[in-house]
């Protein structure tokens, strides 16, 4: 995504208060290099420890990867009830999809 692009995304997603709030984000993409997951956590400016990502241990797992880093994090207490969490899923070029879920 152009710097251009990807600073107007996450200037509006400040102002709507999002980015503050937002406690989890469990990105779904073919790899973790700039244009998928951390193209977002930079887009977003969310540090490490609040991005999910299990690509390293599954490898791509497509649809199913969001499912099962849900599964993971409620297991492991990452996710607790109440928490704001982000799902984005990823796709060739710049095809994307986000849902917001208070666990």
């Amino acid at each position: 995504m152009a710097a251009n692009r990807r600073d107007r995304f996450r200037a509006e997603q400040e102002d709507a208060g999002l980015v503050a709030a937002l406690e989890e984000a469990l990105p779904r993409g073919a790899q973790l290099y700039v244009h998928d997951v951390e193209g977002v956590q930079k887009a977003l400016g969310l540090p490490d420890e609040r991005v999910y990502n299990n690509i390293q241990k599954y490898g791509n797992t497509t649809a199913a990867t969001i499912p099962i880093a849900l599964d993971e994090c409620r297991k492991s207490g990452r996710i607790r009830p109440g928490q704001l969490v982000c799902f984005v899923g990823l796709g060739s070029g710049f095809h994307w999809g986000a849902a917001l879920m208070r666990a």
